[in-house]
């Protein structure tokens, strides 16, 4: 309770690189940007002309694309928010202004730091207005922004390893939901409890007649 799927996925990742494994995030939420390193691989699916097609970003092409580190982008968001998510950000600042900021400050912090002690000479007129005057929301939508990497899970990486499945407990399933084309799909044909064929005297109670 209180934490959400990114949480989740953040902390195993985490669990699975501190152990020396190489991850690869398939998932259509660029948040998770944040998460890319030297062992973690965020893998995005687009459909073009009916097909679907995958691009890789680990942090070499994060900084590539994006011209900061993947832990930085928690930074940007802090700055220019995100709609989809709730996240307010300062009102009026878009990701290019964003990005530009935490590519000469590093970090939230360090902007309102400097801002502070008038050593931002380069941020003036209404950017300085709004970032003076929605500090607070700053810093709250990067905390909202941030995915945790240290949930509570219960389980390490080791309890997620693949075991061997009950084929045949699966395809009694399976066969109970009617999903057949599973069934073709996973090669289960053949196993699983056989369809008992209905006899008509379980399903009447014959009556002799006088």
């Amino acid at each position: 309770e209180g934490y959400e799927a990114d949480d989740v996925i953040g902390t195993i990742s985490k669990q699975a690189s501190d152990a020396g494994h190489y991850v690869t995030i398939l998932s259509g939420d660029r948040d998770n940007f944040q998460l890319a390193s030297d062992k973690v691989t965020i893998r995005i699916p687009r459909t073009k002309m009916g097909k679907t097609e995958t691009e890789d970003y680990d942090d070499s092409k994060i900084i590539e694309e994006y011209g900061v580190k993947p832990v930085q982008l928690i930074q940007v968001k802090g700055l220019m928010g995100d709609t989809s998510d709730n996240i307010p950000g300062v009102p009026g600042v878009g990701e290019k202004t964003a990005l530009k900021l935490i590519k000469e400050y590093e970090n939230i912090d360090n902007l309102y730091e400097k801002l502070e002690a008038g050593q931002a000479d380069d941020i003036k007129g209404a950017l300085k207005t709004k970032l003076e005057n929605n500090k607070d929301l700053a810093m709250l939508s990067r905390t909202l922004g941030t995915i945790l990497r240290d949930a509570p899970l219960g389980v390490n990486i080791e309890d997620l390893r693949t075991k061997e499945w009950d084929k045949e407990a699966v395809t009694n399933k399976f066969k109970e939901l009617q999903f057949n084309r599973f069934i073709e799909r996973f090669d289960l044909n053949g196993l699983g409890t056989p369809k008992k064929e209905a006899k008509i005297e379980d399903l009447f109670t014959l009556v002799e007649l006088e």
